[in-house]
């Protein structure tokens, strides 16, 4: 039954719901959390309750309290007999391809997509019991069990992994092409990311190098993509599929997938979703997928450094939404530092003041203006005033002029002659 609870968990249910399962019951109803129906033991109505995913559901009666499997419920409803007739009935309900059984009796798994997605549940499963030392930097990062739980981030050991892999009947050739077995993939890379395509299909992994090992370029990046995750796929960027949804307005725009998980699963921010570039450059087909995705609105949360900046001023010119930065992380260089150390109410703080474009721009010529000395300031101005028509818009224009006017001490008259020229 071992290799039939693997498949369960790992293919077959992530597939299903309460209200598959039981939707010949009478007066089923379906509620946020589950699906309220008459009882099928004891009949008593809207006694039932089954969580979406909760594989099993129980009556509410004092006086009957049955608990009623998916599995028991799908063998009695359409009469089955063996449990490889179930099997095959909840595989069809779920409407996903049950593999033949191999010559050891492991139900082979024989399609890039199903590999990947028991990787992905093995790998979930094995996040909640990783080693002490992960644990500890996984926390001091944000994530604590509970975040873990819901990240989907993965916790892999090659060897096991690839074991337990074999059993379930996946093939040398298609392990190597699931790139889960990359190389360093499960030993110096362990804490593993599914990376999805604009239509929710896993197309890599994305590795983090284990805590307490140093980057080294070239051969230990902080990140690394498995192997055959290249050429358009790398285009897609991580979190894109959650973020291009009608029901959200916002984008918010990091550079490590880290920080965009811990985004969208600790701060809850109700039609905001963040996406990361897995570095602060971007390729012309992201930028089209940003541009004609579905939000409105772009904040920049790129990290607090140069190369943040230069990545800002890049997307600035490229991006064509309304478009925000949020710089201010209280001293700490990027959104995932800030969240962990002061909690996701500061960041949020920092959405919420994160400056329009022209403000922004102005506030780095500032920087750079003051830098520079009383002398030098209007000749840096002017050097620095092509900026300014970039701007298309007259509101543009004058958020531009307006903090221009608040934040130099230079008269307001000149800064129209010099950055208007």
């Amino acid at each position: 039954m071992s290799d039939t609870r693997e498949l369960l968990n790992n293919l077959i249910y992530p597939k299903l719901s309460a209200r598959v399962i039981f939707s010949d019951l009478e007066n089923l109803v379906v509620k946020d959390k589950g699906i309220v129906a008459d009882c099928p033991v004891c009949g008593r109505a809207q006694h039932f309750f089954c969580y979406h995913d909760g594989h099993y559901g129980k009556c509410k009666a004092g006086t009957c309290g049955s608990k009623v499997s998916w599995w028991e419920y799908t063998k009695k409803r359409y009469g089955l007999s063996t449990n490889r007739d179930v099997l095959c009935k909840l595989a069809e309900l779920a409407g996903v391809s049950l593999p033949e059984k191999t010559t050891n009796g492991a139900a082979a798994i024989s399609t890039l997509a199903d590999a990947r997605n028991f990787i992905i549940q093995l790998g979930r499963r094995n996040a909640l019991q990783m080693p002490a030392s992960f644990a500890s930097y996984m926390l001091m990062r944000g994530f604590d069990r509970d975040t873990i739980k819901r990240s989907g981030i993965l916790y892999v050991e090659r060897e096991s992994m690839i074991k337990t892999l074999f059993n379930n009947g996946i093939t040398k050739e298609l392990l190597r092409e699931t790139g889960i077995a990359s190389a360093k993939f499960g030993e110096e890379y362990r804490l593993i990311m599914p990376h999805y395509d604009e239509e929710g299909v896993c197309i890599g992994f994305i590795g983090r190098l284990n805590p307490g090992l140093e980057p080294v370029d070239g051969n230990l990046p902080k990140y690394k993509n498995s192997a055959g995750f290249t050429g358009m796929n790398l285009d897609v960027p991580f979190g894109f599929q959650e973020a291009n949804q009608p029901s959200n307005h916002k984008i918010v725009i990091v550079e490590g997938p880290l920080d965009a998980i811990l985004i969208n699963v600790r701060c809850e921010l109700k039609g905001v979703k963040a996406i990361a570039l897995c570095g602060h450059s971007v390729t012309e087909r992201a930028v089209a997928m940003i541009n004609g995705a579905s939000p409105p609105v772009v904040v920049l949360a790129l990290d607090d450094d140069a190369g943040g900046k230069a990545g800002a001023m890049d997307l600035v010119k490229k991006l064509k939404k309304r478009v925000f930065v949020a710089n201010n992380y209280k001293g700490f260089k990027d959104p995932g530092e800030l969240i962990a150390a002061e909690g996701p109410l500061r960041f949020r703080e920092s959405l919420l003041s994160a400056a329009p474009v022209p403000v922004w721009i102005f506030s780095i010529m500032l920087s750079f203006i003051r830098s520079v000395g009383p002398a030098g300031r209007v000749d840096v101005l002017a050097e620095t005033a092509p900026i300014y028509r970039q701007l298309v818009s007259d509101e543009e224009r004058r958020l531009f002029m307006e903090s221009a006017r608040k934040a130099t001490l230079l008269h307001p008259e000149t800064i129209s002659g010099v950055v208007g020229a």
